[in-house]
């Protein structure tokens, strides 16, 4: 097990080993790079400073890149309201098919998200197959429920 040394401060050697561990560099080409050993770099790269410096520079990164990819989005002419709007369709069919097809639990979370976003009615509680369901309808509701029972007929 290698051990751990405790590095305070990242000195500028350190720096550059997280550089080049953030391009994707192997253990023995970062080693020949900086002139230590594989030993040396191990300690170095387990140190929880060390870590946590590359922790927080590779979560920087993919900051950046969802940065990029917005901005990519939207220079195209695509905002980001344009393309949630793009994909509903995709996702209420994903929530059709759960319905029909999931678990009893998916179900459930599936028809209620399709009721919540249609502005139907509310469902609170659980469904299980032998327990009851509490549905809360605001005025506006039953009116339009009634109609529809109405267009059935």
């Amino acid at each position: 097990m290698p051990r751990t040394i405790d590095i305070k401060k990242l000195l500028p050697r350190h720096n550059k080993i997280l550089d080049l561990c953030l391009e994707g560099w192997s253990l023995s080409a970062i080693a020949v790079e900086v002139d230590i050993s594989i030993v040396q770099l191990k300690n170095v790269r387990n140190s929880p400073c060390f870590q946590h410096e590359l922790a927080t520079r590779r979560l920087k990164i993919e900051q950046e890149k969802d940065i990029l990819i917005v901005r990519s989005e939207i220079d195209s002419g695509n905002n980001a309201r344009q393309v949630l709007e793009d994909h509903q369709g995709q996702a209420a069919d994903c929530l059709v098919d759960l319905m029909e097809t999931g678990t009893q639990m998916s179900k459930f979370k599936s028809a209620e998200s399709i009721l919540d976003r249609t502005g139907l009615i509310k469902v609170s509680g659980s469904v299980n197959q032998n327990q009851n369901v509490h549905v809360v309808l605001s005025p506006e509701d039953v009116d339009r429920l009634i109609s529809t029972m109405e267009l059935d007929k």
